[in-house]
């Protein structure tokens, strides 16, 4: 006697109409995760049950849009490139591929109280980004449940991830700049309450000027509830003599130390020398001199995760993808 839909369905751990509504392609199946469809489709394969209504539940799958929840911090940040960035690849992605994207707002380290890791399986892929280190603990936990989850710019063992080599490329900048032996001192800033991201890069700045003999080097951690516009105020106060090179691991306060020196008729890149990280569409167009920076290459980072993406929903099992950052020589820092 042939394989019939029971055995399917006993085999899958579904019932007999689910396993009907997904090989007929009828609309009650659109409510079912994509792991339940796919893990049906694997069983009638391995059980040789209807070659062609198989294969034609497979052709209409694929035909389907990709279904991504993208998972953000960011979507209403008054000063987020990175999600201007993303929407824009997304968008220029759309024309040639089917996306349904959704999103979702979450307050860095309260990913949980919005995050349901059952609802993932109604999506192709959930994409999460901009995780502070509570999130991140969290998504570690359930990270045996979350098969179809990205995290994009992070790293969580486990998890499918496409991330920037942040601190190789700021370690290899801060090394070109005290390889000049152009300036006196050496000032790497950072937070507090900075991101992993953020703290990797300014160890990465750290271990470059290490690397290139940069002495003396100053490690200066500032309070998470200060103001950018003092911070920087106070940080040129403090180390106002001639030939100081300050390392940021944000765009936004470097730009803000740009603007402090700029009032105080400081020349740079000669008598100061401000870095950044990250680069920023719109904002770049109004700083001058053009700023020493990283460019974590936003717009490849996209691609990649969409692509990953695509891999997931056709069933395969992609590994995190490493997206190289790239050096801005910029004429803030002289490199």
């Amino acid at each position: 006697m042939g394989v019939t839909i029971n055995d399917i369905a006993e085999a899958s751990g579904v019932s007999k109409a689910t396993v009907s509504y997904i090989l007929n392609n009828k609309p009650s199946a659109f409510s079912l995760s994509q792991q339940t469809i796919r893990r049906v489709l694997d069983v009638c394969a391995e059980m040789k049950y209807s070659p062609d209504r198989v294969a034609q539940a497979l052709a209409f799958q694929r035909k389907a849009a990709l279904s991504i929840r993208v998972y953000s911090p960011w979507l209403y940040a008054q000063h987020s490139d990175f999600m201007a960035v993303f929407n824009r690849t997304v968008e220029k992605l759309s024309a040639t591929m089917k996306l349904e994207i959704a999103f979702e707002r979450f307050s860095p380290g309260a990913l949980s109280k919005s995050f349901k890791v059952s609802q993932c399986g109604k999506y192709d892929a959930v994409l999460i980004l901009g995780t502070a280190q509570q999130d991140e603990r969290f998504l570690a936990r359930n990270r045996e449940k979350l098969v179809n989850a990205i995290v994009m710019n992070r790293s969580i063992l486990g998890i499918l991830s496409c991330v920037g080599n942040d601190r190789e490329t700021c370690a290899s900048l801060a090394e070109k700049v005290a390889q000049r032996h152009r300036y006196r001192r050496y000032v790497v800033i950072s937070h507090d309450n900075a991101s992993r991201r953020e703290k990797s890069r300014a160890e990465g700045f750290a271990a470059g000027l290490k690397r290139g003999k940069a002495d003396p080097v100053t490690l200066v951690d500032l309070p998470s509830d200060g103001q950018i516009k003092e911070e920087c105020q106070a940080l040129l106060d403090r180390y106002m003599e001639n030939g100081t090179a300050f390392f940021f691991g944000t765009h936004l306060q470097a730009a803000h130390m740009m603007t402090e020196a700029h009032k105080r008729r400081l020349e740079l890149p000669d008598e100061i020398g401000i870095v950044g990280y990250d680069r920023n569409s719109v904002l770049d167009d109004f700083l001058f001199p053009e700023m020493t920076t990283i460019d974590p290459r936003i717009e490849k980072m996209t691609e990649a995760v969409i692509d990953l993406a695509k891999q997931l929903k056709a069933g395969k099992k992609p590994e995190s993808v490493v997206v190289e950052a790239e050096i801005v020589p910029g004429n803030s820092c002289l490199i």
